[in-house]
Formats: C-alpha cells, sequence, structure tokens
C-alpha cells in the first residue's frame, strides 16, 4: 500500500525534472530570440548604411559611449530591449546602493560569464567541485534594470551622480585634453606640435606609435578630436598588443573615426563620422559585429585611462585645496 508520504516523494521526484527542464527551455527560447533581435538589427543597419543613412548607426555609437564597459553584443541587447537605458544593474546592486526597481517593470536580459560544466543534454553548469576547476566559460542571460525603472520617489530623494556632462567651456575642454595627455604618456607615449607646413594638406595629426603629432595652433576641441582619433588608431593599429594590426587602410581610417566618436559622446563632446563608412567593413552581419566590437574594446581602453587621470587630477586638486 503507498502511503501519503510516498506518494509526495514520488510526485516530486517526477515533477522537479519536468519544471527544471520546461525553465531550460523557456531560457533557450528567449536566447535564441534575442540572437535573432541581434541578427535583425544588423541587417537593418547595413541595409541604412547602404542607402547612405546613418541615424541607427549613430544612435548605437552614442549608445556604446553610456555603457563602453559592456560587451558590444551587451550594448546592442541592451539598446535593443531599452533604447533610452542609461545606467543599467541587477536587481541586487541596486538595492545595495539604496534603490529598488519600481513593480511592474520587465528586466532587461543581458549576457554574463558562467563557470561550470555544461552538460549538452541539459545546459545546465555541473555541481561538482572539481567542475569549477576545470570547466569552460560560458554565458547566461541574466536580468538587469535601467535607471529609469527604479522607484521615482527614492531617485528624487537620492539622484544618482551624474554620468557625464556637457564641455562647454574651454577650461573643460583644456582639462580633458590634459588628462588626456597625462594617459598617454603614462602609457609611454609622446606627444608633439608640428609644424603646419610640414603636414599635407590640412591633415590636422598623425600617429607613428608611441608618437602622436599633433597640427600646431588647432583650436581646443579640434586638438582634442585628433588626439583621440590618433590614439584610437594606438589601440587599434600600433604595437604589438594592438587589437588588429591586419586591418586594411581604410578599415583603420573608420574603426579610429568610430573609436574616437564614441570616446568623445562619453565626455560631453559632439564629434561626426562620414555616413558610408561600414561599407569598408563588409555587409553581413558576421562582418559588421566583429568590427563594432573592436570600436567598443579600443573605446572602453580610452574611456578607463581619462576617467583614472580625471580622478587623479581631482584628487590632487583636493589635496591642494586642503593644504591651503
Amino acid at each position: 500500500m503507498t502511503t501519503h508520504k510516498h506518494f509526495r516523494q514520488q510526485t516530486r521526484r517526477t515533477s522537479a525534472p519536468a519544471s527544471a527542464q520546461a525553465h531550460r527551455d523557456e531560457a533557450h527560447e528567449r536566447n535564441e530570440q534575442l540572437r535573432a533581435s541581434l541578427k535583425a538589427a544588423a541587417e537593418a543597419l547595413i541595409t541604412e548604411v547602404q542607402a547612405g543613412k546613418s541615424a541607427k548607426l549613430e544612435a548605437l555609437l552614442t549608445f556604446e559611449s553610456r555603457f563602453h564597459q559592456y560587451s558590444a553584443n551587451n550594448i546592442w541587447l541592451i539598446a535593443l530591449q531599452c533604447p533610452h537605458a542609461e545606467r543599467v544593474a541587477g536587481y541586487r546592486a541596486w538595492e545595495q546602493l539604496g534603490y529598488h526597481v519600481a513593480k511592474g517593470q520587465k528586466a532587461i536580459r543581458i549576457l554574463a560569464p558562467r563557470l561550470g560544466k555544461r552538460s549538452v543534454d541539459s545546459g545546465e553548469a555541473g555541481e561538482s567541485p572539481d567542475d569549477e576547476l576545470h570547466a569552460p566559460v560560458y554565458f547566461a542571460l541574466v536580468p538587469v534594470f535601467d535607471v529609469s525603472q527604479l522607484d521615482p520617489e527614492e531617485l528624487a530623494a537620492k539622484p544618482l551622480p551624474a554620468f557625464y556632462h556637457d564641455l562647454g567651456s574651454d577650461a573643460e575642454t583644456a582639462r580633458l585634453m590634459a588628462a588626456m595627455e597625462t594617459a598617454l604618456r603614462a602609457k609611454g607615449v609622446r606627444i608633439k606640435d608640428v609644424d603646419p607646413d610640414t603636414l599635407v594638406g590640412d591633415t590636422p595629426g598623425w600617429s607613428k606609435g608611441k608618437l602622436i603629432g599633433l597640427r600646431a595652433g588647432l583650436a581646443s576641441r579640434n586638438r582634442v578630436r585628433t588626439l583621440c582619433y590618433e590614439w584610437a588608431h594606438e589601440v587599434l593599429h600600433q604595437g604589438a598588443d594592438a587589437l588588429d594590426r591586419s586591418a586594411s587602410r581604410a578599415q583603420r581610417e573608420h574603426q579610429a573615426e568610430a573609436t574616437s566618436y564614441v570616446v568623445l559622446h562619453h565626455f560631453g563632446i559632439a564629434n561626426v563620422f562620414s555616413a558610408d563608412y561600414v561599407q569598408a567593413w563588409g555587409a553581413t552581419p558576421d562582418t559588421l559585429m566583429p568590427q563594432l566590437a573592436l570600436v567598443q574594446k579600443a573605446a572602453s581602453l580610452i574611456i578607463t585611462a581619462i576617467e583614472a587621470a580625471l580622478d587623479a587630477d581631482t584628487t590632487d586638486a583636493g589635496r591642494v585645496a586642503q593644504g591651503a
């Protein structure tokens, strides 16, 4: 005779795996939908650029300037699910900062690395202690929320610090320039002013690996733009640790142009670029995505270095003020 207890145990044994499988199937379907959305977005971008337009590309690069620490794929995923996003974090991360996600908000799904042995059948990570030592990294979808999805009353009571601001004054532009020069010197890159008579046409500058030349007499913002553009060449194309030394000349120019666009927008300086430069990267999502990933990685390296120099400058200024 089967007891009620035995029946409940059997029910748990049979229903739990079924429930877990349903959860995995749902996650897999959501993953495939997001990947399909990424491909469709890349195809739409290529179609627009081929038609001589650049609104989608400009919007994507501007979006990258706000999320430089994320991978290119995650930047696209955030943009597709929440085009107005400014800053994202996980549910618990927002709580640790003193905020709560408002009721009824739908999570944004991004890919996060996970360590574990995935079973081909289950798609789940193994739980053996040895798995963690030898298992490969795989990526799983995780939920995050934008600042716009937080409790508005909490945000009103404790606003988040400004992400970045428009560099409207010459003083602020000069401060950014000084931080860029400091960061480059720390990396062993020299900067020198070049006599305009020695340059071809109206060339504003050049990069030769650990040496950047800038046309003497450039206005402050043009000097910042030129230095950023040549720095992008340093990161992408110069030296043994460059991100893409094999790029063609056309690809190099367009990679540097897109990278400087992202960096300068991050610091509040408007920049322009050619609407058709993606043509040099090919006309398929398989060729476009790796190029945009390179741009994102180069921009992130430059932004991080500049922010460190700006932070150090602020700290030094504070010490001087306290000493005074």
